[in-house]
């Protein structure tokens, strides 16, 4: 197994709600936890971005991949990592059902100590 990879949380500006500080926290609660379940790959592996949603409870309700690494196994390793995540922390009350859907870069560390950016 190679170096752990990072999960890194994006912003692009898809969304153009302002969020919440509640949501925010939550944001950050679920891209913490799954860089605890990120995938190893060796070093050059490059990034993929998968795209998931969850339910009311942060049951995982459909994973895909958003672009490819260009390397087939490490692209099933962070659909596979994110599955394995579940159940992700639950929203908070009343959170809209577009609010849960989330694009997240996953990336070949590149360092020791990458993981949990």
């Amino acid at each position: 197994m190679g170096p752990p990879v990072a999960v890194i949380p994006t912003d692009d500006g898809a969304d153009a709600r302002p969020a919440s500080p509640s949501l925010d926290d939550y944001r950050r609660r679920v891209w913490t936890h799954l860089a605890t379940h990120a995938p190893s790959a060796p070093p050059g592996t490059g990034s993929a971005r998968v795209m998931f949603g969850l339910d009311e409870t942060g049951g995982v309700l459909f994973v895909r991949l958003a672009r490819s690494s260009g390397r087939p196994a490490f692209d099933r390793a962070c659909l596979a990592s994110v599955r394995a995540a579940a159940p992700l922390p639950s929203p908070p009350a009343g959170t809209a059902r577009a609010d849960l859907v989330f694009e997240v870069p996953i990336e070949a560390a590149r360092a020791q100590g990458a993981r949990g950016r």
